[in-house]
């Protein structure tokens, strides 16, 4: 069985406009919503290892976030340079690409790719992944480069609107 941990990164900040996308900070409201998901990922069964994360500012301050308000909780992650894309196609090639030992993996990364991710692959259709959600995905497909061949089923969808 294979899973995936989609979370996308928080809420960004506009407030400098002088830094490239990659550089933006969140805002305080992203800063906010990753301390008020922290528990509830743990509960939802998110499995805090094989964590790989886009190089874009925001989204490492996310998992950052994330492992901070968890501090009993080791949490250790990776910094891909490929997971910066707005691009399902990168994100499929990337995962076909994994170790088949590996049955858990998380990625904190962007829309569009993201939700493009979870209804190509997924049984439950998405206009849009908010920003801070997560969502997990599981299917019994033996390995990572026949994802697209067998259904991904939705087990865990949380956003932080819900906790609010």
């Amino acid at each position: 069985m294979k899973t995936i941990h989609i979370i996308r990164h928080a809420k960004s900040s506009w407030q400098h406009s002088h830094l490239s996308d990659v550089d933006r900070p969140l805002s305080q409201r992203g800063i906010n919503d990753c301390k008020i998901m922290a528990s509830h990922l743990i509960e939802a069964g998110w499995n805090h290892q094989s964590i790989y994360c886009s190089q874009a500012k925001r989204a490492q301050m996310t998992i950052a976030g994330i492992a901070n308000a968890l501090p009993q909780v080791d949490i250790d992650w990776q910094i891909d340079s490929k997971l910066y894309t707005f691009s399902v196609g990168v994100l499929l090639e990337w995962l076909s690409e994994l170790s088949d030992d590996c049955n858990a993996v998380t990625l904190v990364g962007h829309n569009p790719a993201l939700t493009d991710l979870i209804n190509q692959l997924g049984d439950t259709y998405l206009d849009n992944l908010p920003t801070c959600a997560y969502i997990q995905l599981k299917s019994e497909v033996p390995l990572w480069q026949d994802i697209t061949q067998t259904a991904f089923h939705t087990t865990q969808f949380l956003k932080p609107k819900m906790f609010k």
